[in-house]
């Protein structure tokens, strides 16, 4: 008996080679995320370096790097979605 991912409870036959793949999905999106929090943190390092106010940090910051994390939660989405 395993889990659907809409919360039903049935006898499904579900492969090794898909149990492996949702498996392997998983560790890479974790492993995305953590080389997107270590980038997010050196492009602040480098905006940073160079400027004499908060302002001159945080707006060209953000502006840069909303946009990357939109697209990394967005294809993480996708690919942790349910393929029931």
């Amino acid at each position: 008996m395993l889990r659907a991912c809409s919360g039903r409870v049935g006898v499904m036959v579900v492969s090794v080679f898909a149990l492996a793949f949702a498996t392997v999905n998983r560790l890479l999106v974790v492993l995305m995320f953590i080389a997107l929090v270590l980038g997010t943190v050196l492009v602040f390092a480098a905006f940073d370096r160079d400027s004499h106010s908060a302002s001159d940090t945080i707006r060209p910051f953000l502006v840069t790097m909303l946009r990357v994390w939109v697209v990394a939660v967005a294809s993480a989405r996708v690919l942790l979605r349910c393929q029931a």
